[in-house]
């Protein structure tokens, strides 16, 4: 892991009522036992703006990097919550002038003090710049939207709900509608999208453990559609090498001793679909990723009980990875990448991979083509 420095937020004005910090050390959003408990009179905004508000504070982290398009509707997706204690981190990860221009502007028309801003002037990667603002953020409870995805109203408080009643639970998670571009629903790729990812017949309730619901069937949405208990995260043990697949180790801090997840039985998040979204940009970066996860997690003792399946996500990722390896020239690298993938899960994708790294170079360019597409996994989402 490498090191890292704490931004300390300095306010300067973003406008009207909304503060705009200079990061260097977060210690100023560290929240006393007294702020988590305000009562309702303290709770309410200047002018009457958020009267009532009650319950524990949620904290909403909202993380952009020059991309502005969507993310007016995240935003009023977070402050439009049935659920009014809450509070907004916007993180911005060293966007372009211009862009960070559009983000406080954005910020300024949608008019709602608890909204603040947190510009880092050094690109801190995604999973720093998600992970510092949650690890510090105010809130007893903290939760990642990101900024091209859409909260139904009930959305954090019906989460909430689920999470005061089972103490003994980590987070709270529901399931989610798939949109297009344009914010219309997909229904027969929303539906499809939760049978992938084995939500299918879950009910309401409480799972524990979960590990396996988190790491194995992948049927955790970890960075829009959950809500996390905050001290309940080691947060010290983000590893930096977990970089874009740092929702599935945020899952996997959160249900690694054994702690319960409370599930809701609701498509309560709106997960647009689009070309600019990560997923979308860097398929082999993210199956490095996802690589060094499952490596760790086949590492840990605690995960025995699940480790064939853990296996059989080490061999996709490492086929994966050894596919753009061969495709790259790197024969001899992706020759041990398919030899690897086949010890700790054999599939047929990893005999074929390997098969294709014996052909001589002048015959492999159309079958490798030919073995990408049939063999890498169509886009899937959480």
């Amino acid at each position: 892991m490498r090191e890292h420095h704490e931004p300390t937020l300095i306010a300067h004005e973003a406008g009207p009522g909304f503060p705009l910090f200079s990061p260097s050390d977060y210690s100023d959003m560290t929240p006393s036992r007294s702020e988590n408990d305000r009562s309702q009179s303290d709770l309410e905004a200047p002018g009457g703006r958020h009267q009532g508000r009650s319950g524990p504070l949620v904290s909403v982290v909202i993380p952009t990097y020059n991309r502005t398009t969507y993310l007016r509707a995240a935003l009023e997706s977070a402050v439009g919550q049935t659920y009014p204690n809450l509070d907004v981190i916007v993180t911005d990860n060293e966007s372009t002038p211009d862009a960070f221009a559009e983000v406080k502007a954005i910020v300024e028309d949608v008019g709602d003090s608890r909204i603040r801003i947190i510009r880092h002037e050094e690109n801190q990667g995604m999973l720093r710049n998600n992970v510092e603002a949650m690890r510090h953020a105010p809130g007893t409870y903290v939760a990642n939207l990101h900024d091209d995805d859409v909260w139904e109203p009930t959305f954090v408080e019906t989460l909430v709900a689920g999470l005061e009643a089972n103490p003994e639970t980590t987070m709270a998670f529901a399931d989610h509608y798939l949109i297009d571009d344009a914010g219309t629903i997909l229904p027969a790729e929303t539906q499809q999208n939760t049978k992938t990812w084995n939500r299918e017949g879950m009910t309401t309730g409480v799972y524990r453990p979960f590990y396996a619901l988190a790491l194995v069937e992948r049927s955790v949405p970890a960075v829009m559609g959950s809500i996390f208990r905050r001290e309940a995260i080691p947060w010290d043990d983000f590893h930096d090498e977990a970089k874009l697949a740092y929702d599935l180790w945020l899952a996997y801090l959160a249900s690694r001793d054994g702690q319960g997840a409370y599930y809701v039985d609701e498509r309560l998040t709106q997960y647009r679909t689009h070309q600019q979204s990560v997923t979308a940009q860097q398929s082999y970066t993210l199956s490095t990723d996802l690589l060094y996860c499952y490596r760790h997690f086949l590492q840990d003792e605690r995960l025995a009980s699940i480790r064939p399946g853990l296996s059989r996500w080490f061999t996709h990722y490492q086929v994966n990875v050894a596919l753009h390896l061969l495709d790259t020239g790197r024969r001899k690298e992706a020759r041990a990448g398919f030899w690897e993938a086949g010890r700790a899960a054999w599939s047929g994708r990893a005999a074929a991979g390997l098969a294709l790294s014996y052909m001589p170079g002048n015959y492999l360019r159309r079958p490798l083509q030919r073995a990408k597409q049939l063999l890498s996994p169509k886009k899937q989402h959480v």
